[in-house]
């Protein structure tokens, strides 16, 4: 993924190692933890629990939620109502309108149905979040992104909005170093984002025979034969939970910091002395831990690769049926006039085509503290 701005210089990392560190653990100050439960100090924010974390830049934002919260390892699913209008055409017969009924009428059938339950294709990965109570004089590196409780009126002092997340979920990156944002636009506070597809209804209708021929000038009945017809989903939601977030950087001067084992920290400039990027979760999109739940457990699709910014499509299965109306003629049932659609009940199947959720994120370095020893 492409980085969307220039890193610090060397030289300027450098020099922030030779200034004085500055008290900057704030109140509220929330993290993700590799681990169970949350250490002496922090505790679990709960309205978080099964959702996305959406990164917002004006703390009147935060703490609005979407959707339901997602269950143990859920993959969420969702489907979409659909009509195609299909039209068997005219074929004519020399008879009169009574009294053989095996044939189909031409005209207008409307087929209307549900999709199939599918989920996104999008990868999650479930981690725990822990909020700190009250606050402390201990370190947080320079550089490193923080959430906050939405209680918290603003960034902190000496702390910045994140503008590269706003409307966007954070995603831990395969680098030490680098922001790389998603194609897809940002979300608006509080935005269900809606998606489509399309499908083309098939359907084979059967034959049937008459003891006639064919020509002028009774067209009720239709042809024999495939008739297919392209329709659009309804737009629908994914279902995908999420909680708006204040999310802010710290711009305090050390790169220190005394942070609880198990500390996951995502870092706009790179992994501070001490801490090296971890693979948990990379290429997925992090879902605060639902209660219960089983930390660090992955599911859904595939991780996202290191070199993409573009969005996961997936697809529906759709089948559905329907009933002819029946058109009678004048003629008995055999040779040899034929090609007439049977008056029958036909079913039909496919996939949709494949389409993104559109669920837009930011891939940030996260790191996570070497064990001393190491």
């Amino acid at each position: 993924m492409a980085p969307v701005r220039a890193l610090l210089p060397l030289l300027a990392l450098v020099a922030l190692l030779r200034l004085p560190s500055v008290a900057a653990q704030p109140d509220g100050f929330t993290t993700f933890f590799n681990k169970g439960s949350c250490p002496d100090g922090w505790s679990e924010l709960g309205t978080t629990r099964g959702r996305l974390l959406v990164s917002v830049s004006q703390a009147g934002q935060g703490g609005v939620t979407v959707n339901t919260p997602m269950k143990d390892r859920e993959d969420r699913t969702h489907a979409h109502s659909y009509t195609a209008p299909l039209e068997l055409p005219q074929k004519n017969i020399a008879a009169d309108d009574c009294c053989n009924g095996q044939g189909a009428c031409s005209g207008p059938y409307t087929l209307q149905n549900d999709t199939l339950p599918g989920t996104t294709g999008l990868p999650f990965v479930q981690l725990l979040l822990c909020t700190k109570n009250g606050s402390s004089s201990s370190s947080v590196p320079f550089g490193t992104i923080g959430y906050f409780s939405p209680e918290v009126s603003a960034c902190p002092a000496n702390w910045k909005p994140l503008a590269e997340a706003n409307g966007r979920v954070i995603i831990p990156g395969y680098s030490a170093t680098g922001i790389s944002v998603s194609s897809s636009p940002p979300l608006k506070s509080g935005e269900d984002r809606t998606h489509v597809h399309n499908l083309t209804v098939s359907v084979e209708f059967g034959d049937v025979e008459y003891i006639g021929v064919d020509g002028c000038c009774n067209d009720a009945l239709g042809p024999s034969g495939l008739q297919t017809q392209a329709a659009d989903a309804d737009a629908a939601s994914s279902n995908l939970p999420y909680i708006q977030l204040l999310t802010c950087v710290n711009q305090n001067n050390t790169f220190d910091s005394d942070l609880p084992s198990g500390a996951l920290l995502y870092n706009e400039v790179a992994c501070p002395p001490g801490w090296n990027v971890t693979l948990i979760g990379a290429g997925r999109f992090p879902v605060a831990l639902p209660n219960p739940g089983v930390p660090g457990a992955t599911f859904g699709g595939q991780s996202l690769p290191p070199t993409s910014t573009a969005d996961v499509a997936h697809g529906h299965a759709y089948r559905g049926s329907f009933d002819t109306k029946e058109c009678e003629v004048g003629l008995g049932s055999g040779c040899c006039a034929d090609g007439y659609a049977r008056n029958q009940g036909y079913s039909y199947s496919g996939v949709t085509s494949s389409d993104a959720v559109e669920m837009p994120y930011v891939s940030v370095p996260m790191c996570e503290k070497v064990a001393s020893g190491r």
